[in-house]
Order: C-alpha cells, then sequence, then structure tokens
C-alpha cells in the first residue's frame, strides 16, 4: 500500500508540473502574440504619424510662404504711406494682402496622434521618441494654434477699418475710396503696422515649429528603419 501510495503521488505530482509547465507555455505563447500584435499596431501607428508629419510640413511651408507675401505687401504699403507716393493704381493686389488677416493653424493634423492616443501612449516603445511626439503635438502644435487664435480675433477690427477705406476690386484686389484718407489715416497705419510685426513674428514661431516637425519625422522615420 505504501508503495502504490508513493507511486501515485508520484504520478500526481508529475502530472501537476505538466499542467504548470503547460500553462506557463500558454501564457509565454499568449505574451509572445499580444506583444507581436502591439509591435504590429506600433509600426501602423508610426507610419500613421509619419504621414501626419509629412501633411504638417507642407501645411506649416504654406503658412510661411502666407506670412511672407503678408509682410512683402504691408511693408510696401507702408513704405507707400511714409513717402507719400500717389501711384497706387497697380496696388490693390498689397492693399488686400497687407492686411488680409489671421487665421488657418487649425489645420494643422492631429490624425496619427489621435490614433496613438487612443491605443495609448505606452504603445511606443521608444521612450525618448513617444516624449519628442507628445511634445510636438501638445506644446509646439498646441502654442502656433493658441496664437494664431489669439490674433483671429483682430480680423473683425482689421476689416471694420478697411470697410471705411477700400471697396473689393475683385477678389485679391482692394482699391481705394480715396487715397488721401489712406495716406492720412493713423487707425489703418498702426493696423499696417502691427500686421507687419505680427506676421514676422508667427514666421518665426512657425519656422520654429516647421523645423521641430521636420526633426521628429526624421526620429520616426529612423524608428520605422531599425
Amino acid at each position: 500500500m505504501e508503495n502504490k501510495t508513493g507511486k501515485y503521488l508520484k504520478y500526481a505530482i508529475g502530472e501537476i508540473i505538466l499542467v504548470v509547465i503547460g500553462i506557463l507555455i500558454a501564457l509565454q505563447i499568449n505574451n509572445w502574440n499580444e506583444a507581436h500584435k502591439d509591435r504590429k499596431l506600433e509600426k501602423e501607428i508610426l507610419m500613421d504619424l509619419k504621414l501626419t508629419l509629412e501633411s504638417n510640413v507642407i501645411i506649416l511651408g504654406g503658412r510661411i510662404r502666407y506670412f511672407n507675401r503678408a509682410q512683402n505687401s504691408s511693408k510696401i504699403i507702408l513704405d507707400l504711406i511714409e513717402a507719400k507716393r500717389t501711384d497706387h493704381d497697380s496696388l490693390g493686389y498689397h492693399f488686400s494682402r497687407g492686411t488680409n488677416g489671421y487665421g488657418g493653424a487649425d489645420v494643422i493634423s492631429y490624425v496619427g496622434y489621435e490614433t496613438l492616443r487612443n491605443n495609448g501612449f505606452n504603445l511606443i516603445t521608444n521612450k525618448s521618441l513617444k516624449d519628442e511626439i507628445i511634445k510636438l503635438f501638445e506644446s509646439t502644435y498646441r502654442t502656433l494654434i493658441s496664437f494664431d487664435q489669439t490674433f483671429v480675433n483682430d480680423n473683425s477690427r482689421y476689416k471694420e477699418v478697411l470697410s471705411t477705406l477700400f471697396y473689393q476690386d475683385d477678389y485679391f484686389s482692394l482699391k481705394p475710396f480715396d487715397f488721401n484718407s489712406v495716406l492720412e489715416s493713423p487707425t489703418y497705419y498702426s493696423l499696417l503696422t502691427d500686421y507687419h510685426f505680427n506676421c514676422g513674428w508667427m514666421k518665426e514661431e512657425t519656422n520654429d515649429g516647421l523645423l521641430e516637425t521636420q526633426r521628429v519625422l526624421q526620429l520616426i522615420e529612423d524608428e520605422l528603419n531599425e
């Protein structure tokens, strides 16, 4: 009886060990499968972020060109006013562009970032890259959009001043009702000066955002290539 009991215990213990080993192997396989799925999803999200940042490079580059044109036009009109020149007939485009107003930063894309947020930031295994991505979207882009929205509040004031001095010649052109009124308007001169300065400042901020976008884009491309 003692021999039979000993054999039974050994058999039972062996069965238990086999069951435990089987469970551990199954857990390991499951963990491997989950990790494989996470890495596949991480790659897909990084690809989405890459496309998002490539889109933002185009958007930010367009905004820099917009601010360049606005600064150029406002400077031309400011010089004209300061010199009290009268040859303004061909400057309708610059009258329009020189005080065209603000807005447009809200088109910066967050598509890939929202996908990452919805799936959890810890999905990105490279902590340094994860931090850079979050900083770009939550700090750099949010700041640009906030600045732009602050200036948007001036658009109605701009339109009010312009409506007393100009009429719309076509979609891209303004013509003065009376050019002497334009020359002598301190309100219009102040508006032009502010716009010229603000566009220069926003151009610098946007250029910094573009450089940061290109830097993080390169980090993502490097991660995808590893």
